[in-house]
């Protein structure tokens, strides 16, 4: 079986320095990395991870935390996380919380615990998550890397990467309103935390600045899938004032607000025009198409796992950002406000 010290004589160096190849460690030259590279290559050399794992007191293991595997944008991010992190030999451990910030602090503990080299965590949609976000800050405050998804502790520590969800929605109410609708409901996951947040900034944001009313029964929280969707749709079509258009937190909440417009014999776009957010797969396939505002998932992912190498490498650095464009992808869900 080929050794490292075979290696290190094909190549003319010191073992020591083909283990800080495989280690990716930035002080050795270009130069003798292909060197090396080559004659593990030409060897069929294959370094044992658990013996480098152990030797450099690493597990080669990341945690992933997020709410659903189930929801295709969440699926989209982690196969950006896994792509990303494979390169550098580390395996992906995904963990899904429901969204639930009770059950993600018992998550994130418990990796800990079984030694994870750090976190990339998607922010939880229920109940109060301040203890959750304590348990974040204090763990990167002791240099363990963590980067966080679509949500900003505002501690120099806890890198995050998130996309421009306020400007997205922004521009979906601009699109309703270019179409005559002045009657724009709002249903969203948990306004005060989570991916909700900027969504729901970003359409007040976007009524006030056309002069249009913000009405209290036309925002309505649910749960971020397609029965809070359905649900959530049959609360604003009970009303006497029912809005014409709605904008929706995720494309699942979008599917589940068209199928109870169907049930009540409503056709989407003409009685009811609806915005969905995300740019699922099966946004282009749905009946109709979904209008929806896209989000980057799987460079969100890409781009976390990026920051989070990043931070293993050096734990002192300045807080690492990364902010994502969101663009506006109109389909066959939006139309022109009925006469009726």
């Amino acid at each position: 079986m080929t050794t490292i010290y075979d290696v290190a004589k094909r190549a003319g160096v010191a073992p020591s320095t083909v283990s800080r190849v495989f280690n990716k460690n930035a002080s050795i030259s270009e130069k003798t990395t292909a060197r090396v590279l080559q004659a593990a290559s030409e060897l069929e050399y294959d370094p044992n991870p658990l013996a480098s794992a152990l030797a450099s007191s690493r597990t080669l293991m990341v945690g992933l935390v997020i709410s659903d595997i189930q929801n295709p944008f969440s699926a989209t991010l982690a196969r950006g996380v896994q792509d990303s992190l494979e390169r550098d030999r580390y395996i992906t451990i995904i963990v899904n919380t429901d969204g639930d910030p009770d059950k993600e602090l018992q998550v994130l503990r418990e990796i800990y615990r079984r030694g994870v080299d750090g976190l990339i965590i998607a922010p939880p949609q229920r109940n109060n998550a301040s203890e959750h976000n304590r348990y974040i800050v204090d763990r990167a405050r002791k240099n363990f890397p963590i980067v966080t998804v679509g949500n900003w502790l505002k501690d120099p520590k806890v890198d995050f990467v998130t996309s421009r969800a306020q400007d997205g929605a922004i521009a979906a109410i601009d699109h309703l309103v270019g179409l005559g609708h002045e009657k724009i409901a709002f249903i969203g996951g948990h306004y005060t935390r989570g991916i909700a947040v900027g969504r729901w900034l970003g359409y007040q944001e976007a009524m006030i600045k056309h002069g249009l009313p913000l009405m209290l029964e036309w925002m309505v929280e649910a749960d971020v899938s397609i029965v809070g969707g359905e649900s959530a749709m049959a609360c604003l079509l009970a009303l006497d004032n029912r809005p014409t258009a709605v904008l929706t937190v995720n494309d699942l909440v979008a599917l589940g607000a068209i199928s109870t417009c169907r049930l009540y014999g409503l056709h989407v776009p003409h009685d009811v025009s609806i915005v969905g957010f995300d740019d699922i797969p099966f946004a282009a396939v749905a009946v109709p198409p979904l209008t929806t505002v896209a989000q980057p998932a799987y460079e969100l992912g890409s781009r976390a796992a990026e920051l989070l190498l990043r931070r293993m490498h050096c734990a002192d650095a300045p807080q690492q950002q990364a902010v994502l464009d969101c663009r506006l992808v109109i389909r066959q869900t939006t139309t022109c406000v009925s006469s009726a």
